[in-house]
């Protein structure tokens, strides 16, 4: 399954392939695009196969509150159909924004100084 959705600021792609489904996000997260990516993320962890998530950020330049609100929302979803989800491609304003919030360890990923708390 592959699907695309445009939007002004924010392109999301998901392909799903068996137990994998990855989503690719390329623009800017805001007030504006969260209700779609967390729809998005839903839908990919709405799939009886599905087992992994993988959404890659790789360009991503911007993502605001709202935007970490919906990662939380598609990371709640997929737990609790057990599908582990997995942040990629972090760049800095992804992480800057993750660190601020203290949700790095949430979602898995190391702290700046390298650990896992």
């Amino acid at each position: 399954m592959t699907d695309t959705v445009p939007r002004p600021d924010l392109t999301m792609d998901l392909v799903a392939d068996g137990p994998l489904a990855t989503i690719r996000l390329a623009g800017e997260i805001d007030l504006a695009a969260a209700p779609d990516l967390t729809a998005f993320g839903v839908l990919a962890a709405s799939s009886a196969v599905v087992e992994s998530i993988v959404i890659d950020m790789s360009d991503v330049s911007f993502i605001d509150c709202a935007g970490v609100g919906a990662l939380v929302s598609v990371l709640h979803a997929a737990r609790e159909r057990s599908i582990d989800l997995r942040l990629h491609g972090i760049g800095p304003a992804v992480g800057r924004m993750l660190d601020l919030t203290g949700l790095k360890a949430m979602f898995g990923l190391p702290d700046l100084d390298g650990s896992h708390r």
